[in-house]
């Protein structure tokens, strides 16, 4: 596997976790009003889950030989089948993939406030998460 560019991809994830920390630091209030921080919220969740994707094919191509994948859902499936994630995580992320095609494609009006509420409770710890079982995939290949 291509360890560098694992890493790289990596420390990209965890930069974005920062500046969507920092994003979600204001109260939700105060984020609501501001529509660059709503801009960039929705920008970094996009970020990450294609950072995410990006890590995910790579392992999927370099340690297991997957080629092909037919959706951006079907690589976390993949990695979650192989044993890599959990169940759990394996979800999470798939909702994570949703959520960014949802951004992307427009297929929805952004609820601000759900966003907010589900992004600081809970949205980056499975993204830390994900970041900690590529970290120890690295290690051990």
């Amino acid at each position: 596997m291509d360890k560098k560019r694992l890493e790289r991809t990596v420390n990209e994830i965890e930069e974005l976790i920062e500046r969507a920390q920092e994003l979600l630091s204001s109260p939700l209030d105060e984020f609501i009003q501001d529509f660059k921080g709503k801009y960039a919220l929705k920008m970094v969740i996009v970020e990450i889950t294609e950072a995410i994707l990006n890590a995910s094919i790579l392992l999927l191509r370099k340690e297991f030989g997957v080629r092909e994948f037919e959706s951006y859902v079907g690589v976390i499936r993949e990695l979650t089948e192989k044993g890599i994630l959990s169940t759990q995580l394996g979800e999470k992320l798939e909702g994570l993939i949703r959520l960014r095609n949802l951004i992307v494609h427009r297929y929805w009006e952004v609820d601000y406030r759900r966003l907010y509420r589900e992004m600081k409770a809970e949205g980056l710890n499975f993204v830390k998460k994900f970041v900690e079982v590529m970290r120890e995939r690295a290690k051990e290949n």
